[in-house]
């Protein structure tokens, strides 16, 4: 017999023997109380003794076997299921458990990136978020204006509870948006469906813009630039993208705004003095005034 047991849980293992439907709500067999949840997310089925089918039901978020986002896939006693924020361990009941079948496999799964390992974060450009800088250290990373999002979102009014998570493949990151009311964008397109992330994208979720960057992109054309003062102009397609600037501070934005706001106020009074003076000869010539 096998079960499903919940990693970073109080919920008690769950003995399956046939078929089980995972999910947020009833009729799922197994659920998970998780707003980035499909109510019948995904489905386990018996394959042969040793091994299960699992397939995705055309969730929102995906299904994740460890760590890659499948849409049907073999499970093994020791594989590690992700549906939503929940880890799921296939184990063998009376046998070894997962963790010493597939140690290698979950100890990779649950460590941090390494150094020389590509490491992402979100650049805030616009919103109230108190954090500038977020890295993205989680394999999922759910964003919303709940406040059990990993990135929440509370006083952003035009951001649903569940707004839409970033996924990380390997060296690779994905956005999908969870149902959003107001959906999610990418450079300032609306994403439909799961959208590949790249260094220097922009990322619009409610009232935020942030900026994806991640470590090194500069000088290994993959992978948080150097300092910078400038967000640079979005890639064309096709083109590297560039720096984005991550460790700037504050103060450097609040500069090159301010900046801007001073040259728009220069060419405003040269505009009116121009005006005035046109007004001035229209009306000596008319005869309306007299030197």
């Amino acid at each position: 017999m096998f079960r499903l047991v919940y990693q970073n849980s109080d919920v008690a293992p769950r003995v399956i023997a046939s078929a089980v439907i995972i999910g947020r709500k009833s009729p799922a067999d197994v659920l998970i109380a998780d707003p980035t949840v499909s109510a019948s997310h995904a489905k386990l089925s018996p394959r042969d003794e040793d091994t299960w089918t699992l397939e995705d039901l055309k969730s929102t978020a995906g299904t994740f076997l460890n760590g890659r986002r499948v849409s049907q896939a073999v499970v093994r006693p020791g594989d590690i299921i992700t549906v939503g924020k929940q880890n799921l361990v296939l184990e063998m009941t009376g046998g070894p458990s997962g963790t010493d079948l597939m140690l290698g496999v979950a100890t990779m799964y649950a460590a941090p990136p390494v150094a020389d390992e590509p490491q992402a974060a979100l650049v805030l450009l616009e919103g109230s978020l108190p954090e500038r800088v977020t890295t993205l250290k989680k394999e999922i990373t759910s964003i919303g204006r709940a406040g059990d999002n990993v990135i929440a979102l509370p006083n952003d009014t035009k951001a649903s509870s569940s707004h839409a998570i970033i996924m990380r493949a390997g060296t690779k990151w994905f956005i999908t948006d969870t149902g959003s009311v107001n959906g999610t964008k990418v450079n300032g397109q609306r994403i439909a469906g799961e959208t590949a992330l790249v260094h220097g994208y922009k990322v619009g979720i409610g009232e935020h813009l942030f900026q994806f960057v991640v470590k090194g992109a500069e000088e290994s054309e993959q992978t948080v630039p150097a300092p910078t003062k400038e967000v640079p102009a979005l890639p064309e397609k096709g083109a590297a993208a560039p720096p984005a600037g991550l460790f700037e501070s504050q103060a450097d934005w609040r500069d090159t705004e301010k900046g801007k706001s001073n040259a728009k106020l220069v060419w405003v009074l040269v505009g009116l003095i121009g005006l005035l003076t046109a007004l001035a000869v229209l009306l000596f010539l008319t005869g309306a005034i007299k030197l």
